[in-house]
């Protein structure tokens, strides 16, 4: 599934002026979203192991969420953007159906 953050969205003025970016919270609350979308809207996240941001995400720009489960209660995520990795990470969840 592909994703997009429209330029017009409130969360992306003064982010930043003459150069807008999409904040890296907006793109772990959409990373949580598939996951749920994924595993089950009651899937209860407890924690972000790691994130780290590659490069900046431009409004409009469209991207995919990769996961990889590594146990019962570990997700890795990955916000890809053609072949490009923009973000990269690890979710905790209770527990992964």
């Amino acid at each position: 599934m592909m994703y997009v953050f429209d330029p017009g969205d409130p969360a992306l003025p003064g982010h930043f002026p003459g150069r807008p970016i999409v904040p890296g919270v907006l793109l772990l609350e959409t990373v949580i979203a598939a996951a749920r979308d994924r595993w089950g809207a009651a899937l209860a996240i407890v924690g972000v192991e790691r994130v780290k941001f590659h490069r900046a995400l431009a409004p409009g720009e469209s991207f995919r969420i990769d996961f990889a489960r590594k146990s019962e209660s570990l997700a890795d995520f990955a916000c890809v953007v053609g072949e490009d990795i923009i973000a990269s990470g690890r979710l905790r969840a209770q527990a992964l159906p």
